[in-house]
């Protein structure tokens, strides 16, 4: 038995649980705020009577003086008829987004065999649950397969920011040797956290040959289907064993779709 057994798991979204058709790109620079997003925003606002470069400076003017933005706080402080944005935002994820289906099988099956899943990510918190609802593992109000969803305006910046994994730990209360990294960015979902004290990780890489190869102690995968297999191997025992009742996932906060 390894003397920690790993049993939480931290999971990336961008590119590991969904990502981008091809030829969309959310985030450029021909957009508004360089996020589509915010280009569905706008059209809202102006659609509800606000001239579009009134409607473009309000947003502007709110990321501004909000670093730490979410869309829910967006869609609320300027008044924006909930009920149709959420459609049109989720709308835009249906039809762009691609859904990963290893990554989803991976979430799963370790939520199946009692595996703790946390959500580590640098979109905003509804952000997140929109991703997270195109992969059928969330509502626009929260994720039962996830414990804790660790979003931009959660942990108040970036992966990449020196501030962010050593945040997150404190918040998991799990010692490091007993969780494991998912993802798909060697800097973001690798290079930081092990920074930070985390020991254990999974790269994927669609493209790679190989199914699994092991360097400087880091699984790069082509699938993540072998995740819980990795697992099993590190922990010594089957990833069909249950070690305990997950915690109730944390409700997000924002308002619901009335």
């Amino acid at each position: 038995m390894h003397p920690f057994p790993i049993d939480h798991i931290v999971v990336d979204i961008d590119d590991t649980l969904t990502g981008n058709q091809p030829g969309v790109a959310q985030i450029d620079s021909r957009h508004l705020n360089g996020n589509v997003l915010f280009d569905l925003l706008r059209d809202c606002l102006v659609e509800a009577g606000c001239p579009s470069p009134a409607a473009e400076a309000r947003l502007l003017d709110h990321v501004e003086r909000h670093p730490f933005w979410d869309y829910s706080d967006i869609i609320e402080a300027l008044a924006l008829p909930p009920r149709t944005t959420w459609a049109r935002l989720v709308a835009w994820h249906d039809r762009n987004l691609q859904v990963y289906e290893d990554g989803v099988q991976m979430v799963r099956r370790l939520h199946d065999a009692g595996f703790a899943l946390s959500i580590s990510s640098n979109n905003p918190l509804s952000g997140c649950l929109l991703k997270l609802h195109r992969a059928g593992l969330a509502t626009l109000e929260s994720s039962p397969w996830f414990s804790r969803i660790y979003a931009s305006n959660v942990l108040m910046g970036q992966k990449s920011a020196p501030h962010w994994w050593p945040r997150l730990m404190e918040d998991l209360a799990v010692s490091p040797e007993r969780a494991l990294v998912v993802g798909d960015n060697p800097r973001d979902d690798m290079l930081m956290p092990r920074a930070a004290g985390f020991q254990h990780f999974v790269l994927v890489d669609r493209s790679q040959v190989e199914p699994c190869r092991i360097q400087d102690g880091v699984h790069y995968v082509s699938s993540l289907e072998a995740v819980p297999d990795i697992l099993a191997d590190l922990n010594g025992d089957p990833v069909e064993a249950p070690r305990f009742q997950p915690p109730p996932a944390r409700q997000a906060k924002r308002k619901a779709m009335a």
